[in-house]
């Protein structure tokens, strides 16, 4: 959060607002995921007295990773197919291109997005109840869960936050950049 808005010449050395609008940060990592939120400042004021959890949001969803997903959504299609698919390593996959099938793996790419959304929906909800568990039973604070609604982040001086997207963002930007 910090190092984005220097970078981005919204904060000067001293960690004072060279603007009054900070930006927050989405970092989709290959493990985790996390969002930061900055605080409401004005031009010239002092970040360090704000970064406490009274006015900074920051949260961190452990293996929710772009990689993490990835590999779990692929290992529940071969973990549910029959045992004859696994050892033709002929398991369906939807999330991978149609044809492909890397050396070593069980599974074969055959390119239906809405089966592959479909999937990956079931796996969130599935994280979201065994966390829901975890906090039944005392083991994880609630806040540690994946929710279905919405995450309310502070939106600082403006009425929209505004975020920069980082790691996993970039790969998809980049790769979807041929279309414009």
């Amino acid at each position: 959060l910090i190092a984005a808005n220097y970078l981005a010449k919204h904060l000067l050395s001293t960690l004072k607002a060279s603007t009054g609008t900070l930006m927050g940060v989405l970092d989709l990592g290959g493990s985790s995921t996390q969002i930061a939120a900055p605080p409401a400042l004005l031009s010239g004021e002092a970040l360090s007295s704000k970064l406490g959890e009274d006015d900074t949001f920051v949260r961190s969803f452990l293996n929710l990773g772009m990689e993490r997903m990835r590999q779990r959504t692929f290992d529940r299609f071969v973990s549910s197919a029959s045992g004859l698919q696994q050892a033709r390593r002929a398991v369906p996959n939807p999330c991978s291109f149609y044809g492909y099938s890397p050396d070593g793996e069980d599974w074969r790419g055959v390119g239906d997005s809405k089966a592959c959304e479909a999937a990956v929906a079931a796996l969130l909800q599935e994280e979201r109840n065994t966390c829901q568990q975890k906090v039944l039973a005392a083991t994880a604070a609630a806040d540690e869960c994946l929710s279905s609604d919405p995450l309310e982040v502070p939106k600082g001086l403006t009425d929209k936050p505004r975020f920069f997207l980082i790691s996993g963002y970039m790969y998809v930007t980049d790769f979807a950049g041929w279309l414009v």
